[in-house]
């Protein structure tokens, strides 16, 4: 049995701590003529000042012993954990706090995980008002708890970002192609995402002491807390600018090129959904400009203007330069923004498709020889409405949808690089289930500039409208292209509609992409799983498939089922932000009783 004064040495923690439990029992177990030790406790949550080790449990407090404190000046939260605070590993946290600092923050250093009942005297001032902007907070997953850390959050009302520290070097992580250790993700990405947590970093890595040749201790990785702050910076820019001064780009897909394929999984993106969000963003106060806003003109400026071209109609380029409402990217200006690039994505981008000035997808050249990359757009004041590039030209590109090792092509590029520099972005929608950009070459998780997604992405805020049923590659987004995601409802259904075989596939599928972030031996069971119920289904048969060889071919089945599913949804495709009609929930409602064979008669009338 643990004695307890010893255990609550123990317990508490700290090199104080550990140094009095001996003490302590060589006064008491061996007789030595020592002082009496009394364990120093701490509270499970506090402001912790890194400098004077001091602990406050009211904001004012912690104000008035912050040195560096800048009046007016934005705050910034940072959690760090309690173990870090109590063996003093705080370099990485000073190297951060010393970054925001040096940029206009002022810094509130708290630990632990405090539920929204001890929130008032941490996070608000002594009026009530809520002091940081931003909460940045280290994930992990001892003493976390996703329900009250959600419950924080959402009482607090401010982005709550992900910083992740790995216990690896920097050189181990640069190199890796999967970043974050697959052991690492439940409490890296898994745990912070049900908390509410979003565009995970990676800000600190574990580096061999150099005095010590062994030790190892947390560094910051700077260029990431560079991204890190720039991100933030971003975040106060969009909670302070007025709205009819934001510029914000809806990016829809027009995949694969052509006038009738604009939307989303499950989604009717053209006119519907656009309208339900420019009525709303007009609603707001963001200006759109004189041009009117109807469902009618929407889609006629959309089909016209709005649609990425195929290789197969090279003029229809020319036509849509001529029309005036292209968006034209000087080369000069264009390789001036790729050069920002990491020399890494540089190489891997040229080798598959060459210098920017040879570049042939989606480039006009004027009377004087002048080269410029297209981009279809359509404009309604400070919101820009336009397509995801195309993953490829000539290829299938139904299969480099998905495919993560071809790099994009320059006028991809030059599409993610003008909303960055020339349109001066706030904020970007990529809206509906899926685009690419999360699809890009480059780390599994954890990545940074020297991966394609992460570098296109830069510091832009990414809302990212998805589909409610499809959480494994909502991960994915998440994960690789920093998205917020904000979910939608999946269409209504009558009986003709509902198709159990599909359902249980679509099923599979996503908890399989879960299961990839897990376990590889989970992913290979489900995996595994849907190959036998594809084969006792027969829709291998109707695809003229014998096998499900690879991701490729999951990947097209998965994209045959929604094909399928689409074309049998009676009631139609959902348009955001408008609840379905009461017939249509009505209807849908009997469809799910008719599909459930166990209801007793008294539910299937409820």
């Amino acid at each position: 049995r643990v004695d307890p004064k010893t255990a609550t040495f123990y317990e508490q923690s700290g090199v104080d701590n550990l140094v009095a439990m001996i003490l302590d029992q060589g006064q008491r177990a061996l007789g030595l003529d020592l002082p009496e030790q009394t364990p120093t406790t701490m509270p499970d949550f506090a402001l912790c000042n890194l400098e004077t080790k001091q602990l406050f449990e009211t904001f004012e407090a912690y104000q008035a012993a912050y040195a560096p404190y800048m009046e007016g000046n934005p705050w910034v939260a940072i959690n760090l954990w309690r173990s870090d605070f109590l063996s003093e590993q705080l370099i990485h946290l000073k190297e951060y706090a010393e970054q925001f600092e040096d940029n206009g923050f002022n810094v509130l250093f708290y630990y632990g995980y405090p539920p929204k009942e001890e929130a008032n005297g941490l996070f608000y001032n002594a009026e009530g008002e809520l002091v940081p902007e931003v909460l940045l907070v280290q994930a992990g997953w001892l003493g976390a708890n996703p329900r009250v850390n959600r419950e924080l959050y959402e009482t607090l009302g401010i982005p709550v970002i992900n910083m992740m520290h790995l216990n690896k070097s920097a050189e181990e992580w640069m190199e890796s192609q999967k970043g974050i250790p697959v052991y690492s993700r439940t409490s890296s990405l898994n745990i912070p995402e049900q908390m509410g947590m979003v565009q995970p970093i990676i800000t600190s890595t574990k580096e061999v002491i150099a005095s010590t040749e062994q030790r190892t201790t947390k560094y910051s990785v700077l260029f990431q807390v560079q991204r890190l702050l720039k991100r933030v910076q971003q975040l106060h820019v969009l909670q302070n600018k007025p709205n009819a001064e934001k510029q914000i780009a809806v990016i829809y897909y027009s995949h694969p090129p052509g006038k009738e394929l604009l939307g989303a999984s499950y989604l009717n993106v053209v006119p519907n959904s656009l309208h339900t969000i420019l009525e709303r963003l007009q609603v707001e106060g963001y200006d759109l400009g004189e041009a009117p806003v109807n469902e009618t003109d929407i889609f006629e400026r959309v089909s016209t203007h709005g649609i990425n071209i195929g290789q197969w109609a090279p003029r229809e380029v020319d036509k849509l330069v001529a029309t005036g409402n292209a968006t034209l990217i000087p080369m000069e200006l264009y390789q001036q923004w790729y050069a920002r690039l990491a020399s890494s994505l540089q190489a891997e981008i040229e080798e598959q498709w060459g210098k920017p000035e040879d570049s042939y997808i989606m480039v006009w050249t004027d009377e004087e020889g002048k080269k410029y990359f297209v981009l279809p757009s359509v404009q309604y004041g400070n919101v820009l409405l336009t397509p995801q590039p195309v993953r490829g030209w000539s290829q299938d590109i139904d299969i480099m949808h998905h495919d993560i090792s071809i790099p994009p092509h320059h006028q991809y590029v030059a599409f993610y690089l003008y909303l960055q520099y020339g349109f001066d972005a706030d904020a970007v929608v990529h809206l509906g289930t899926h685009g690419t950009l999360e699809w890009l070459p480059g780390k599994e998780s954890g990545l940074n500039q020297h991966d394609a997604s992460e570098a296109l992405i830069g510091d832009l805020v990414n809302v990212y409208p998805y589909i409610m049923d499809d959480v494994g590659e909502g991960l994915q987004a998440k994960r690789r292209s920093g998205a917020i995601i904000i979910d939608h409802m999946t269409p209504p259904f009558d009986k003709l509609g509902v198709n159990p075989i599909l359902d249980k596939l679509e099923q599979l599928i996503s908890e399989h992409e879960i299961a990839e972030s897990k376990s590889i031996a989970l992913a290979n069971a489900k995996f595994n799983d849907i190959y036998q119920y594809a084969v006792q289904s027969g829709i291998l048969v109707d695809l003229g498939m014998d096998t499900i060889a690879d991701d490729e071919e999951l990947h097209y089945l998965e994209h045959y089922i929604e094909e399928v599913q689409e074309e049998h949804a009676p009631l139609g495709l959902h348009t955001y932000g408008r609840l379905p009609s009461p017939e249509s929930v009505e209807k849908f409602a009997q469809a799910i009783a008719f599909q459930k064979q166990d209801l007793s008669q008294r539910e299937r009338a409820a």
